[in-house]
């Protein structure tokens, strides 16, 4: 494991991506959203980025960082569990588990577990796997058990239904400056390189498309999509619902 950022114990919320620039493709805007209201937030990637068609792992380590600092992240963590050969094995889960239990976050952010990429498919359920053995008393693990309050999947390839959108209007433009601190990844193929799906000219608009077609939905310019498998308690639907679903867009949508 190698610690790339400024480390503290603890944070509210605890964001998990396949690779270097997952976290900012999917839930910037949450991070970034709640850092804002004063709640601790941290970043980890579960690879170095390493089997990518473009870019070296010290120079997706360097992007990394400079996200990191984009998103105002209190912490963030990279770790070496196999671009393209993770595994859903003991270690891997005692591993992400013994960092849910030293971070203590409320909520869990995670790749979708039915994403079309393998590597986000098995993240997702290598996180579900740690969530749910981090907080077992009788578990042979380093650290205090803790059940974190809710795991949320985040959407990139596979769409859902979701559970829930965030409003990220107001922090869109950031979470785009965190998507395009990796250079190597979404930037112009330069001579001799072969285009990528991500250096395509399409992706970063079909990328915006999708948070603008969330966004509509809630009544909001930009929006990001979450799914859950728990039930989602609230203490006042009616303030939730007070303008109608149908006049969302009418009442509260960008003009």
């Amino acid at each position: 494991m190698e610690d790339i950022y400024l480390m503290t114990d603890t944070a509210d919320i605890l964001a998990f991506g396949s690779h270097p620039d997952d976290v900012e493709m999917t839930c910037a805007g949450l991070l970034l959203k709640l850092g804002a209201r004063g709640y601790t937030t941290a970043a980890v990637h579960l690879t170095r980025g390493e089997m990518g068609s473009r870019g070296t792992v010290e120079e997706r380590r360097a992007e990394a960082e400079e996200a990191a600092r984009i998103m105002r992240v209190d912490w963030m963590e990279m770790l070496d569990l196999g671009d393209s050969r993770m595994k859903v094995d003991r270690e891997s889960v005692d591993t992400v588990a013994a960092l849910i239990r030293r971070a203590r976050p409320r909520l869990v952010l995670a790749p979708y577990s039915r994403d079309p990429h393998p590597d986000h498919a098995r993240s997702g359920r290598l996180v579900a796997e740690a969530f749910h053995v981090a907080g077992l008393k009788k578990y042979p693990l380093e650290g205090e058990p803790w059940n974190p309050g809710q795991l949320a999947y985040c959407m990139y390839r596979a769409h859902f239904r979701p559970s829930f959108v965030v409003d990220v209007t107001e922090q869109f433009e950031e979470k785009r400056a965190a998507v395009l601190a990796y250079h190597s990844q979404v930037g112009a193929t330069k001579s001799g390189e072969e285009e990528s799906r991500l250096s395509s000219p399409l992706f970063l608009r079909a990328w915006e498309g999708r948070h603008l077609h969330f966004g509509a939905t809630i009544g909001v310019l930009y929006g990001e999509a979450y799914y859950t498998e728990y039930a989602i308690p609230l203490e006042d639907p009616a303030a939730v619902f007070a303008i109608p679903q149908q006049r969302r867009i009418a009442v509260e949508g960008p003009a």
